[in-house]
């Protein structure tokens, strides 16, 4: 009797849907906020069925630090695609939403741009002194960028490059490392319709590059602008016509003169080194603000603050609902001291209390996108590497503060100065 044969039938994995096997592989792709191609790479790897959705991820985000060298071997890398699979190589050129490179006067980095059709964001990287009309009107070409960020050594290349693109909505733009003065007289301003702008140049006090675009660049759907200017002043805002368009406004320091009550709509407000003149600023913040933003201070300071707050959330019935404290690891002042003060305050009124050690934007992967809707308190994506509370060796238990200290505190801030000031 021949024996029993078992017949087994193959084991068969059912097929993923294309839609959820691209939410899996993006999703796997982030490594502490950063998109890590080493993963991508990888995925490619597995199989048929997902090299083509991984590879068209790889492909979202191109970066082409060398200058020339990288994109004219990115360049032939997608020419050699195109003589295997046209189609294909089309496809992987038209994946490309976010490019950064290092560019100057030449015409390869306009055939770059070429390549990528449905490109959304640019980021610039400006080292030489002026582009070539040729050059420009090539990379005029490209009309779909709401993002650009630029980072330039020289004025002219920047406002070269500016007018080129008529979507941009997301604006960062860094001139630390302009000297020579800007000469603007012959280049118009785009007509944009900005939602957001970062500015940073610790170097010009006379801010012709803002006086320049917000005019004609900043309309009703304007929403939040975070400079980084040592000597810029509220009233250089104001002046250009932007005050009651603001809705977040990060700013360096604040002066003497300056006037916060401009800012008619504002919902967030942070201040990167506070000064002695916060108290009084706070005093006249507008009544919608929701989210409050400042760096280390002295504790005497941080109690000076923190009694304008409550005040604040008297005259505004509890508008305040998050309170972001920074640590900043280049100076000598203790963090958890301001963070207990802070701390107190925002258990008593019921406020999110946010307490950044070191200070937001020291990993990378912090600095919050450019290009989404926003809604405040802003949600901030956060590092992994940052330590929980109970890890710092802080003590988030706050002892309530004596009768006879609360009472004087009180009294003093009621005839006009806060009670650290009366001795």
């Amino acid at each position: 009797m021949a024996p029993f044969a078992i017949q087994r039938a193959p084991i068969t994995m059912p097929a993923l849907p294309i839609e959820l096997l691209l939410i899996i592989v993006e999703a796997a792709q982030y490594d502490d906020l950063l998109s890590r191609y080493r993963w991508l790479k990888a995925f490619s790897l597995v199989c048929r069925a997902w090299r083509a959705h991984a590879q068209r991820l790889l492909y979202a985000h191109v970066v082409l630090p060398k200058g020339a060298n990288h994109c004219k071997a990115f360049k032939k890398s997608m020419a050699a695609s195109k003589a295997c699979d046209p189609t294909y190589a089309a496809r992987l050129g038209a994946s490309v939403r976010t490019l950064k490179m290092t560019m100057d006067h030449q015409a390869i980095y306009a055939d770059i741009l070429d390549l990528c059709p449905n490109l959304r964001e640019l980021h610039a990287i400006l080292h030489h002194a002026s582009f070539r009309p040729e050059v420009l009107r090539r990379l005029a070409r490209v009309s779909k960028i709401g993002t650009l960020r630029v980072r330039s050594d020289h004025p002219r290349p920047l406002f070269q490059l500016l007018p080129l693109f008529p979507t941009v909505e997301y604006l960062e733009v860094d001139c630390n490392a302009v000297i020579e003065p800007h000469e603007l007289a012959d280049i118009a301003a785009p007509s944009w319709r900005l939602r957001e702008l970062r500015y940073s140049n610790l170097r010009d006090s006379s801010h012709e590059f803002l006086q320049w675009l917000l005019p004609t660049s900043v309309h009703g759907t304007f929403s939040i602008i975070h400079t980084g200017c040592p000597f810029l002043g509220l009233s250089t805002l104001h002046r250009v016509g932007i005050s009651s368009a603001v809705r977040s406004l990060s700013i360096w320091s604040l002066q003497a003169a300056d006037d916060v009550s401009i800012f008619t709509n504002l919902r967030e407000f942070a201040v990167a080194y506070p000064t002695p003149h916060l108290p009084s600023a706070i005093r006249k913040l507008p009544t919608g603000v929701v989210h409050f933003m400042l760096d280390a201070m002295r504790r005497e300071d941080c109690v000076a603050v923190a009694d304008g707050l409550a005040d604040y959330q008297k005259r505004s019935h509890g508008s305040l609902r998050a309170l972001s404290y920074n640590s900043r690891r280049e100076t000598s002042l203790d963090p958890l001291v301001g963070a207990k003060v802070f701390y107190g305050f925002c258990e008593e009124w019921t406020v999110e209390f946010r307490f950044m050690d070191p200070h937001y934007g020291y990993y990378r992967g912090e600095h919050g996108p450019l290009g989404h809707d926003v809604a405040f308190p802003r949600p901030i994506p956060m590092s992994s590497r940052r330590s929980a509370p109970a890890e710092t060796g802080f003590s988030w238990t706050s002892r309530r503060e004596p009768l006879a200290r609360r009472f004087a505190r009180h009294a003093g801030r009621a005839l006009g100065a806060p009670f650290h000031q009366r001795h």
